[in-house]
């Protein structure tokens, strides 16, 4: 429809995210009718269906340019232990290690750009809500 949505800076920091996460778990198949979009114009990921492949390069680092400070926090914190915890019912041992791998591809990255281009340039603050989710999604 070719519409602009009314905060871009809120929407491209929330696209640079969902970037972010799609490198993360080797989604093969992020495109935009992977998203649902509210009213307010948040956006919230679906259909995972082809991710958490094997492999252990990124897929596609050019979609890597901006980090929200406490995705890339959280990036750092990610165990073994911790994500066969959290996702064991999902996902086997090999794909949490290629995750792993990805993190530790894209965390590398994000540390060498903020060296080369200064954290206010790769690094933003994300507006979080605590609001269920789902809501506002018709």
């Amino acid at each position: 429809k070719k519409i602009s949505p009314p905060d871009v800076a809120r929407w491209t920091a929330e696209m640079s995210a969902a970037r972010v996460f799609h490198e993360l778990i080797a989604d093969t198949d992020f495109n935009m009718t992977n998203l649902l979009i509210t009213k307010d114009w948040r956006v919230w990921l679906i259909d995972f269906s082809r991710a958490f492949r094997l492999t252990k390069s990124l897929r596609e680092p050019k979609n890597l340019t901006r980090v929200d400070r406490k995705l890339l926090a959280n990036l750092r914190g990610l165990t073994l232990e911790g994500l066969q915890q959290r996702l064991g019912r999902w996902v086997n041992k090999p794909q949490i290690e290629a995750v792993l791998a990805r993190r530790d591809l894209m965390v590398k990255f994000f540390d060498d750009e903020i060296t080369a281009k200064g954290e206010a340039t790769v690094l933003y603050d994300l507006a979080r809500t605590s609001e269920p989710c789902g809501l506002g999604l018709e």
